[in-house]
């Protein structure tokens, strides 16, 4: 169940005597106090008891996006019966989004471990046999590892990386008269993204990483490549329409959440494009029905299992 509103009437005591000549009583609501706080806030804290609410959907203010959220929300009290969770949806929708989040897989652990694993070839450890593996943690923890020959260097792997790029045809301007709609990734920083829409997205590509523009992307994180773009849009109005809705949700969700991902910008210029066209879709006869085409620049990580 949801919440619900509840008509509190103020208490009031009897009369007490403050000192010879004065008489008082006091008038409050009959609440004991508890406090508020964000997952992040009560980590390393045993709470008493407390009352949740989870949501999978990056608009809303209950957000959660990774396992490590939905860890620290369940061990913060001695017994799970002591935390209550909220849902107007349903208790069946709250476990749907606490499996879901939990069989997440982290978007940078198979790159991390790759590059873990590179680096303890590459650079041994100096123990002996009695070693234990919290042991072996520690020293790594203090870097006390043996230094190698100056000629041995790890070989990285980039294609375990979340988003990497991949050659993927940009279509041409003329084929596409009514421009695009894109999302570029920064090479230096990958955490950094951009929004944009243009007639012509080579020329628009090339002013972004050779150009100085006040509205271009951030010269600093060049290059910029592009991640996804959309085409089959019915006019320029339309295009930056889109642009304006995908940018105003992106601010809202890095307002609200400060680990935003690349896959929560990612898909809700998706989900905004498919509404667009699902609400569009009965409005038009078919030969002007919106059509609008996602295209892909980039291939991702995904193993069948996590190793």
């Amino acid at each position: 169940m949801g919440w619900t509103f509840e008509h509190v009437t103020k208490y009031q005591t009897q009369e007490q005597t403050i000192s010879l000549e004065v008489l008082g009583r006091r008038t409050q609501y009959p609440f004991r106090s508890r406090n508020a706080s964000t997952i992040h806030k009560v980590m390393g804290s045993t709470l008493h008891k407390g009352i949740t609410q989870v949501s999978n959907d990056p608009s809303s203010d209950y957000y959660i996006w990774e396992k490590g959220l939905v860890v620290v929300l369940l061990t913060r009290f001695r017994q799970l019966s002591h935390l209550a969770f909220v849902d107007p949806l349903g208790m069946k929708h709250t476990t749907d989004v606490l499996l879901e989040i939990l069989d997440k897989v982290p978007p940078y652990y198979y790159h991390s471990k790759h590059v873990l694993d590179k680096v303890k070839k590459t650079f041994p450890l100096e123990h002996n046999d009695n070693t234990t593996v919290r042991e072996e943690e520690n020293i790594y923890t203090r870097a006390s590892i043996t230094t190698p020959p100056a000629t041995i260097i790890p070989e990285i792997n980039l294609n375990t990386f979340p988003y990497h790029p991949k050659d993927y045809p940009i279509s041409s301007a003329h084929a596409t008269p009514h421009g695009f709609l894109y999302m570029l990734l920064s090479l230096a920083d990958r955490r950094s993204f951009y929004i944009g829409q243009t007639t012509n997205l080579r020329k628009r590509l090339h002013a972004h990483n050779n150009l100085i523009s006040a509205s271009g992307a951030d010269p600093r994180y060049r290059p910029w490549v592009p991640l996804i773009y959309f085409t089959g849009f019915q006019s320029a109005k339309q295009r930056r329409s889109m642009e304006h809705k995908w940018q105003n949700e992106r601010n809202r969700l890095m307002l609200h959440h400060s680990n935003t991902s690349i896959t929560d910008v990612i898909n809700i210029g998706i989900r905004l494009c498919s509404t667009y066209m699902s609400n569009n879709t009965e409005n038009h006869d078919s030969t002007c029905r919106p059509s609008l085409v996602l295209h892909q620049c980039y291939s991702t990580y995904t193993p069948q299992q996590m190793p």
